[in-house]
């Protein structure tokens, strides 16, 4: 694990709707999170500092809401549609069940 960082990070995609204040297209694709943050790819760009909903699939009959703020924002090439990647810090922790639930899901596929 990178010494920076607190919590274990990992990769894998799952969608997330996106609710903020700004009129933009509001869905997501999670890259990678950990228990406090999350790396996603969108199709218009956020500012940092903003506050954002996120409701992120976790599985087929299952979505955790949560609120993060933008605290990176850039733009990116050769990812398709996605057009700009945005690194969120979540207001409070993922539970250990959320995370474990995510990564059954995601081997799963």
């Amino acid at each position: 694990m990178d010494e920076r960082r607190k919590y274990e990070r990992y990769p894998l995609v799952v969608g997330s709707d996106i609710d903020s204040d700004e009129p933009k297209v509001r869905f997501g694709l999670t890259q990678d999170f950990s228990r406090s943050g999350a790396r996603l790819l969108t199709l218009t760009p956020y500012e940092m500092g903003i506050h954002l909903a996120l409701k992120i699939f976790v599985s087929e009959d299952r979505v955790t809401e949560c609120d993060a703020k933008v605290i990176r924002c850039s733009k990116v090439e050769d990812r398709g549609i996605w057009r700009h990647e945005i690194a969120v810090e979540m207001k409070d922790l993922l539970d250990d069940e959320i995370v474990t639930t995510l990564l059954e899901a995601n081997t799963d596929n």
